[in-house]
Formats: C-alpha cells, sequence, structure tokens
C-alpha cells in the first residue's frame, strides 16, 4: 500500500508517517501543490491523510481538485485537521472526504480507521474488476448472439432462395412430378395434374397410393422403405412399362 501524507508542519507529517510505516510505503507532501503532483503520477497513492490548515492552497480546496479528476477522484482522502467546529467537518465530507480525524489525534484511531478504508477501498476495487469483467462478457456474448441473428437471417434466406429455385425446377419441368410427405401429397406439377386429371386441391392430402396400379404401388412403397432405412442412397425413377 502506498500513502501520502499531506501536512505543512514537520512534526505531524514525522507522527503520522511513524503510524503509517506498517501499512507500506509512505510518502509526504508539506503543501497542496506537491500532493496533486504526487496523486497524478504514474503510481498514485492508495489513500491520502491531508491536513485542511495551510498556506496558498488549504485541504479543501487540494480534495475539491482530486475528486474533480477522473484518475485521482477514486482515491479515499481523510482530512486530519485542528478545526473542530462541525460545519467544517461537514464541507470536507461534502467535497468528497471518507473520513475526519480532528487534532490532536490518537494513533490506534487513526490507524484504525485508515484500515478500515483500505478495506473498503480493496473491496471497491475488486467489485469494480468483477462488473467490468461481466460487461466485457455480456458485450462479447452480445456480439455472439448479434453473429448468430446475422448467420439465421443468411441462412433463412438462401433456404427460401432455394426453395424458391427448386419450386420453379418443378413448376416448369415437363415431367409429372409430385412432393408428398409420410403418404399424402403435398404438391404436384402441372403435367401430373394434366395427366391424372385431378384439380391442384384435390390432389393435396390424397394417398399416393391410391394413384398407383397396386404392382406399381408395391413397388414404390418398397423403394420408399429402402431409401429412408437407409439401404439405398437415391431412389431410381421410376418409368412406367409401355
Amino acid at each position: 500500500m502506498k500513502i501520502l501524507i499531506v501536512d505543512d508542519e514537520l512534526v505531524t507529517r514525522e507522527k503520522l508517517r511513524k503510524i503509517m510505516d506498517s501499512f507500506g510505503q509512505c510518502i509526504v507532501a508539506e503543501n497542496g501543490a506537491d500532493a496533486l503532483q504526487i496523486a497524478t503520477s504514474q503510481d498514485p497513492p492508495d489513500l491520502i491523510l491531508l491536513d485542511i490548515i495551510m498556506p496558498e492552497m488549504d485541504g479543501y480546496e487540494v480534495c475539491k481538485r482530486l475528486k474533480a479528476k477522473k484518475r485521482t477522484s477514486n482515491i479515499p482522502v481523510i482530512f486530519i485537521t485542528a478545526k473542530q467546529d462541525e460545519d467544517d467537518e461537514a464541507r470536507g465530507l461534502g467535497l468528497g472526504a471518507v473520513d475526519y480525524i480532528r487534532k490532536p489525534f490518537s494513533p490506534s484511531i487513526v490507524k484504525a480507521r485508515v484500515q478500515t478504508h483500505l478495506e473498503l477501498e480493496k473491496h471497491r476495487n475488486r467489485l469494480e474488476e468483477l462488473v467490468n469483467e461481466r460487461i466485457v462478457k455480456l458485450k462479447k456474448t452480445n456480439k455472439e448472439m448479434q453473429a448468430e441473428i446475422v448467420e439465421r437471417k443468411q441462412a433463412e434466406e438462401a433456404l427460401r432462395q432455394s426453395e424458391e429455385r427448386y419450386y420453379s425446377i418443378v413448376q416448369n419441368s415437363l415431367n409429372a412430378i409430385i412432393l408428398y410427405g409420410q403418404e399424402e401429397i403435398l404438391f404436384a406439377n402441372e403435367p401430373f395434374v394434366n395427366i391424372l386429371g385431378y384439380g391442384q386441391e384435390e390432389l393435396q392430402g390424397m394417398v399416393v397410393n391410391d394413384l398407383l396400379a397396386p404392382e406399381i404401388a408395391d413397388e414404390v412403397a418398397e423403394l420408399r422403405r429402402q431409401r429412408l432405412s437407409g439401404e439405398i442412397e437415391k431412389t431410381a425413377v421410376y418409368e412406367s412399362k409401355p
């Protein structure tokens, strides 16, 4: 952990440094300008202990500028100050500070509060990581779903065009052709209709075998059985004998 101590009094800085040594690296700044420079560096602190009463730039202004920048807005700021008024505390918390410790302070209290806010920040960072991971997964899933929808539409369009071509071939063929499901006729082209003399609507729903002579019906039924069972890969075209 890296903790930034900001106070214009040397005695206070050194006292806080000794208290914070157990948390890891401690760096100090004696004014607001130096604090902002350190906080916006490539290696920002994990927490800032900030005095309020300082020359040139007070702690309120430092906190305000930290919270205004995206890079430093989430760094926990704890005010440590001689200001005792509740309005001062309310102002500090209103600017985004996570805590407010009055001088003179107890080392054990400072350590306990710093520990609490470091743990909270750790959990906040972990939660943010989980949220970001979830967002990435959702974006990936959404992208995959969009791609699947596009592929499905392309497949449906290809199938529709294939069916239209097939229907056109069957409809315009000079040969008599019927399409049937399990037993019932689904479609008959014009040559087939002309040969039998039935209307298109009459043929639909009729059983194929009812239109064939018994010996032919048996042969066609056997061919169909073999085709469905995989005994033969392609059903031969049946041509009636003259």
